[in-house]
């Protein structure tokens, strides 16, 4: 079925059309000494035979590790069988020999790989750890698409300041070794009309606590029920849901964003600091908390009933929580701040204003409905996504700044990592 759909242009209508090329295949794979298999762990075991795809065709089966995984490229690679771990985004790259191919053969080319391989008590996703780096790439790719317009005829970043931007899609998966840290460090990200979604919510209990505390009066500024429309999407039909709003005002927004505890003190430290620079440009906040049906509310502390999203620590380590906001309720942010074209919400144009930014609320509880009272249990990790309205972004205003690490060593790219930053 594979064959079938990809294939483009020889693929064959019935076995009889390859039976007279069995017996030549098996002839040049099996050309030296009658073994198929070449051991590829250095220069010594490849001159065993000449390796070399110029000069002619190679139909064998390669078996290798570091020299295979690095800069060794295999002209006319159909089937990969893949076990190799690694943490770093960098060196698993490397290792995506099936990568690239030519035309004529695609519906050939097949990925065996683990997706459980053992890593101490752990394991580890090699497919899912592929996918995250290509999430990484797309991500990177369209920052600096988007960073690419110069501003007062100068460039927003360096090469020298590029590495900070790069996204890392799975907490275990890091960009380079830990040992080393690039020189630019990112102090502001100007986001203007982007939802940003924090997930680094802190493990403890006591911390929840203290967070719910904090943005209280953020998620009781929405107090008014309403039915909100969700915009016809890409696999999503119109539909409505139920949600609290209300408004709030920039300073105690800000300030209660800034109060919060996160899993490192400078946790999306650049993307608050963008909010102290619009003191003089908003003027409030769009609360929405979005409600799911009855059976996933409880009674919070100082709210009444509202919903809770059942969300975890993602694993194997655990640091980063999953994604707390749902697609369907993104458009509401994005019409209050005019991030998006009308679709209908009389609810939604009657918040909409020029110097307001939106902001969604969503409880969530790590603990499982039929196990647990979240509330009870003191399970409530409160979180929030906001948008900033485009207005606010002006047509020369830096989107990125940076600064230097060792700022003695101004020019240098790459420095040593002190130990706490390496950890």
């Amino acid at each position: 079925p594979v064959c079938r759909a990809r294939a483009e242009d020889a693929f064959p209508e019935d076995f009889d059309e390859l039976r007279p090329f069995i017996a030549e295949t098996l002839a040049r794979a099996t050309e030296f000494n009658g073994n198929p298999i070449i051991i590829v762990n250095g220069d010594k075991d490849i001159a065993q035979e000449s390796i070399d795809f110029d000069k002619r065709r190679v139909w064998r089966i390669l078996v290798g590790g570091t020299k295979l995984s690095r800069g060794f490229t295999i002209e006319g690679l159909t089937v990969s069988y893949y076990r190799r771990k690694t943490r770093q985004a960098d060196t698993l790259m490397q290792m995506g020999r099936w990568f690239g191919f030519r035309r004529g053969y695609k519906d050939l080319v097949r990925l065996f790989i683990g997706r459980a391989e053992p890593n101490g008590s752990s394991t580890l996703d090699l497919y899912e750890a592929f996918e995250a780096i290509v999430q990484d790439e797309e991500a990177f790719r369209n920052q600096l698409r988007e960073y690419s317009v110069m501003v007062d005829g100068r460039p927003q970043l360096t090469p020298r300041e590029i590495p900070p931007l790069v996204y890392q899609h799975l907490p275990w998966l890091r960009p380079a070794a830990k040992n080393k840290m690039f020189n630019a460090r990112l102090v502001v990200r100007r986001t203007a009309a982007s939802l940003v979604i924090p997930t680094g919510y802190p493990k403890e209990a006591s911390e929840w606590q203290y967070n719910y505390g904090v943005l209280l009066p953020v998620m009781s500024s929405a107090d008014k029920q309403v039915n909100l429309i969700v915009p016809e999407m890409e696999g999503v039909g119109r539909t409505n849901f139920q949600a609290y709003i209300g408004l709030i005002d920039h300073p105690r927004f800000v300030d209660a964003i800034r109060r919060l505890r996160w899993i490192t003190p400078d946790y999306y430290a650049p993307d608050i600091a963008y909010l102290s620079e619009l003191d003089d440009r908003l003027d409030d906040w769009c609360v929405i908390m979005p409600q799911l049906d009855e059976r996933h509310r409880y009674q919070l502390p100082g709210l009444g009933r509202r919903s809770v999203v059942k969300r975890w620590l993602k694993p194997p380590q655990e640091k980063l929580w999953g994604e707390p906001t749902d697609r369907k309720h993104r458009p509401a942010a994005a019409r209050v701040v005019d991030a998006m074209s009308p679709y209908g919400d009389r609810e939604i144009e009657w918040f909409r204003a020029d110097r307001r930014g939106a902001v969604l609320v969503y409880p969530m509880s790590p603990s499982p409905e039929d196990l647990a009272d979240p509330v009870r249990d003191n399970q409530i990790v409160p979180a929030v996504a906001w948008m900033v309205p485009p207005s606010v972004a002006g047509p020369n205003q830096r989107v990125l700044q940076f600064e230097a690490r060792d700022r003695a060593r101004e020019k240098a790219a790459i420095v040593d990592a002190q130990p706490s930053e390496a950890d």
